[in-house]
């Protein structure tokens, strides 16, 4: 499983595309990154018998995301707008 989550984070190297480019995708993209690893080792412990989920198996990498993505909090969703106020 570990090595799965290597792999799916390797995969989303820029440097893939420019060797001049980060090995690591942007910080700004952590959500979308963890999403994509997550989902990996998820489909990975499923293949390899570990998973307690048994929901999961028969499911591609997109639905397995979409259930991660459905059971995520995401703290920019969740608050209103901070606004200053002036006295």
């Amino acid at each position: 499983m570990f090595a799965a989550g290597v792999q799916a984070l390797a995969s989303l190297s820029p440097a893939l595309k420019d060797p001049e480019a980060s090995l690591l995708p942007d910080l700004s993209e952590v959500r979308d990154v963890s999403l994509h690893v997550a989902a990996a080792v998820a489909k990975r412990s499923v293949e390899e018998g570990h998973s307690r989920v048994p929901a999961l198996a028969g499911m591609s990498m997109e639905q397995i995301e979409e259930r991660i993505k459905s059971s995520t909090w995401c703290v920019a969703s969740s608050f209103r707008p901070f606004r200053l106020r002036h006295s």
